[in-house]
């Protein structure tokens, strides 16, 4: 770049640095033109919750039992941190996950609450900037009738009588991320800690069974 020639008196050592200075800042403003903007890249996104699975009964938490030997290596192999629920059950809880709000804040709390439409949440967040997203949920408390079916171009809600089994969500949620375009967002609900609880059949618990046959009408709603 030619900035052009200098006349009169010769220039001083400190107005030699000066204007080496002046010459080095414009030529850095040449470099700083308008650019177009780099286009963003995401990474897929996948959530996996295990509906009322306690960490202490875990060994990558320090439980003696090698209960969940695949989550083990996936927490040794990644980033584990200690989370805390935001409340004592499914909905509100989960509500609080995928909005970043407390349940006071985002009013999904007892049994017959909605997630409000004004609320943000993260599957409509992430469909606005691009991302393709999915869900399978085994917990009706957190399905259509609530409002947690909104910003999923799939979504699907399993509705049995009791719950369904983790093979299925499995199978499902696989199926569901094979025909996403990537960016994705998948989320994935595991109910089956939860209650009902069914015997052994080589173990007879009358109190058992008769949880076990009172429980599915809360699922029935």
């Amino acid at each position: 770049m030619i900035l052009g020639e200098l006349s009169g008196p010769p220039l001083l050592p400190t107005d030699r640095v000066g204007l080496a200075t002046v010459l080095l800042a414009l030529a850095c403003l040449v470099g700083c033109g308008p650019r177009e903007p780099a286009t963003p890249h995401y990474e897929n996104l996948v959530v996996v919750l295990v509906d009322t699975l306690r960490s202490d009964h875990l060994p990558s938490y320090g439980y003696e039992r090698d209960t969940a030997p695949y989550l083990a290596e996936l927490a040794a192999e990644g980033i584990q941190v200690q989370g805390y629920s935001a409340s004592s059950w499914t909905k509100a809880s989960v509500g609080t996950l995928l909005t970043g709000l407390y349940p006071q804040r985002h009013q999904a709390i007892s049994r017959s609450d909605s997630l409000p439409a004004e609320v943000p949440y993260l599957p409509q967040v992430l469909a606005g900037h691009g991302f393709s997203t999915a869900a399978y949920v085994g917990n009706k408390n957190v399905g259509w009738a609530f409002g947690f079916e909104r910003g999923y171009s799939e979504f699907y809600q399993y509705r049995p009588a009791s719950k369904v089994d983790a093979p299925v969500v499995t199978d499902r949620s696989l199926s569901l991320a094979d025909g996403l375009e990537p960016p994705f967002f998948l989320y994935a609900h595991y109910v089956d800690p939860h209650d009902p609880y069914k015997p052994a059949e080589d173990w007879p618990d009358p109190e058992v069974e008769a949880l076990a046959a009172v429980q599915p009408r809360f699922f029935q709603g």
